[in-house]
């Protein structure tokens, strides 16, 4: 049996769509693969069991019947935390090992994936890099390209893990399109000659980027006012409206399927989003609009939103959202699977010792 640990630069880098990917490109090839995800920082409900996110949505998508305790056995609760600062033991090492055992139990190839960044779970003694120790796995580290900076992280990343023995290479990931050829012609050489393997450049997919109008109700526990929710309605992109009614209206027209967070007491911003014809207005601080952009919204069939939480958590809320793939909607799995053959699995074959 063979595993890999993904882990990344950052929060928010693409591991859980790379997990997904890998995922499903070993069992197209026959392999029997397993998933887990040791320390789970999206804490959700599944049928009455406290479980992460990433996890259930790998138990769905790579159709495993794991556990979801055993996929990720150490969830990072404040409770957790809070013993760990005072010093209370809790075996975490010892649980992680018992449910890595179990999962890879009749398994070729086990992929877990890291939280949050490289050092994410030092506190614990479980970071990335620990935890590959722990389980005999390789790394594949992710790093979300925003420039040429992507470097100095990555570089930064390699020191941490300190043994490239360790190391199956370095995913250079969402790149731009007009960035595609400095990724390849300058960045891949770069790390290479300092005996740091690229083993993939993804382009950036603005499919794997976008949410449903009820995915957004739904999760920021929104109460729908006006308009009404279609399954294919899909948001992009989310533009705080804090600009004047002029400037407002020339940004939200040129964003295609787009939604619009203002307060519930700015009516030029709500009427400016309505004649831009968004996808959804988002209103803050439990402020009800009033008459006239209710009439409106209903006039336009555009859904607007009422959420309890002020504008900057809902714009954090929004964020986190969009950035996470949703393991129903088949579109975006298909995506990942496409995206995925941009990795070198040759290299990653030889590195972790799997045949072909």
């Amino acid at each position: 049996m063979k595993s890999i640990l993904v882990g990344s630069s950052e929060s928010y880098s693409g591991k859980s769509a790379v997990c997904l990917g890998i995922g499903i490109y070993f069992v197209e090839k026959g392999y029997r693969v397993g998933y887990m995800k040791p320390l789970g920082n999206l804490i959700t409900e599944v049928k009455g069991v406290m479980t992460d996110g990433d996890a259930y949505r790998a138990k769905v998508a790579l159709k495993l019947k794991d556990s979801l305790e055993d996929m990720s056995p150490v969830l990072l609760t404040q409770d957790l935390m809070h013993d760990t600062l005072n010093r209370k033991q809790k075996n975490l090492k010892t649980k992680i090992k018992k449910s890595f055992s179990k999962l890879s139990r009749n398994k070729d190839i086990m992929i877990l994936e890291g939280a949050g960044d490289v050092g994410g779970g030092s506190m614990f003694g479980l970071s990335s890099v620990e935890l590959a120790k722990l389980t005999k796995s390789k790394i594949v580290l992710i790093s979300k390209y925003d420039s040429e900076y992507v470097v100095d992280r990555i570089l930064s990343d390699v020191k941490i893990i300190g043994d490239n023995k360790i190391l199956v290479g370095v995913i250079i990931n969402d790149v731009p399109v007009h960035d595609i050829e400095k990724a390849y012609g300058l960045i891949r050489p770069f790390l290479e000659e300092r005996h740091i393997p690229v083993i993939g450049v993804i382009p950036q997919d603005k499919g794997l980027k976008s949410v449903t109008v009820k995915d957004v109700v739904e999760n920021l526990n929104g109460k729908l006012l006006a308009g009404s929710i279609k399954g294919d309605d899909v948001i992009s992109s989310f533009l705080v409206g804090a600009m004047s009614p002029a400037n407002a209206l020339k940004h939200f027209r040129s964003h295609p399927e787009l939604a619009v967070i203002t307060g519930g007491d700015r009516v030029d911003i709500q009427m400016a989003a309505l004649e831009a014809n968004v996808k959804c207005i988002i209103l803050t601080g439990n402020l009800r609009p009033n008459d006239p952009v209710l009439v409106r919204a209903e006039e336009l069939d555009i859904p607007l939103v009422m959420v309890g939480h002020d504008t900057i958590t809902t714009v954090h809320m929004a964020d986190e959202l969009i950035n996470r793939i949703r393991v129903d909607e088949g579109k975006k799995l298909t995506i990942i699977r496409e995206l995925i053959e941009n990795v070198d699995f040759d290299r990653v074959y030889k590195s972790i010792g799997l045949k072909c």
